[in-house]
């Protein structure tokens, strides 16, 4: 129908049936989708959530495999054995944060600057990786530079 309804803006506009229902379904329309829209992004958050969850769990579960192949039992039984001795030094440091390279700069130091190694785990190495390298730690490492 035609028939005339008064405009909610007002100033004496008068808006159609037909024009008022157009506008009535374009807001539901775009309410509706909003909502569907907030309502995969819930769901994508919670997708989301649940994969980061699972990743950091196979990454522990790779993290335990891999150390297990790294070294022995017998190797990890030695480093555990390992007693120290009042001059030796601990090099401590977070993961994947620069660990052989402060090995590096430790040897480097104590040493006088001798570079005369392949690797530097021959000459600074590690308590669980010692044995299976065929290493002795209890075998005095670098004379100190004097």
């Amino acid at each position: 129908s035609r028939r005339r309804m008064p405009c909610a803006m007002g100033g004496g506009r008068e808006v159609s049936t037909v024009g008022a229902v157009v506008v009535a379904s374009s807001v539901g329309f775009l309410l509706l989708h909003a909502l569907r829209q907030r309502a995969e992004l819930l769901h994508l958050r919670k997708a989301h959530e649940a994969l980061l969850k699972r990743r950091d769990e196979l990454g522990l579960a790779l993290m335990r495999v891999r150390n297990s192949l790294m070294h022995s039992p017998a190797s990890v039984a030695a480093g555990r054995a390992f007693v120290p001795r009042p001059d030796d030094v601990f090099i401590v440091t977070y993961p994947k944060c620069g660990t052989t390279w402060m090995m590096q700069i430790v040897h480097t130091l104590r040493s006088g600057g001798d570079m005369d190694f392949g690797e530097i785990t021959e000459v600074v190495p590690w308590d669980i990786l010692a044995h299976d390298c065929k290493q002795n730690i209890d075998d005095p490492q670098a004379n100190p530079h004097p």
